[in-house]
């Protein structure tokens, strides 16, 4: 099987879409109409179909294609290791990112940022679990 940063590209592949169903069911299902009040949207309102599926599945892959590329060069293994290092780029790039939203933009709502970078985190992590049983401790 082709691998990717030493991990099996199904598990890279696998740990994308997962993230991407996690954040459907968190904006889509979870968060809903909170993350909709609090964005200012209402429910006739769209998001362009390009830019929901062509940009919206671009980012987990990004996500799951960058940590197996940081885990990878952590040199570690087991599952453990994978969640640690996952929560640490969760929250000190991806999350720390979504804050300058908050810290930024006047009246963006302290409730959206908790949705936003618990998504994050959330996402990273699993992200984490999912790449930690595609990499053979044989392939450095």
């Amino acid at each position: 099987m082709p691998r990717l940063f030493g991990h099996n590209l199904i598990f890279v592949i696998a740990a994308a879409v997962v993230m991407y169903l996690i954040g459907y069911l968190w904006y889509g299902i979870l968060f809903m109409e909170p993350y909709m009040e609090l964005s200012g949207l209402t429910e006739g309102e769209s998001t362009p179909a390009w830019r929901m599926w062509g940009v919206g599945i671009a980012i987990p892959f990004c996500y799951a294609i960058g940590l197996a590329a940081i885990i990878a060069k952590t040199g570690g293994f087991g599952l453990a290791h994978y969640v640690k290092i996952a929560l640490i780029c969760g929250a000190l790039f991806a999350a720390a990112t979504s804050l300058s939203h908050f810290a930024y933009e006047p009246g963006h709502a302290a409730m959206l940022t908790i949705i936003n970078v618990s998504h994050l985190i959330l996402v990273f992590a699993v992200g984490g679990i999912i790449l930690s049983f595609g990499r053979s401790s044989e392939i450095a």
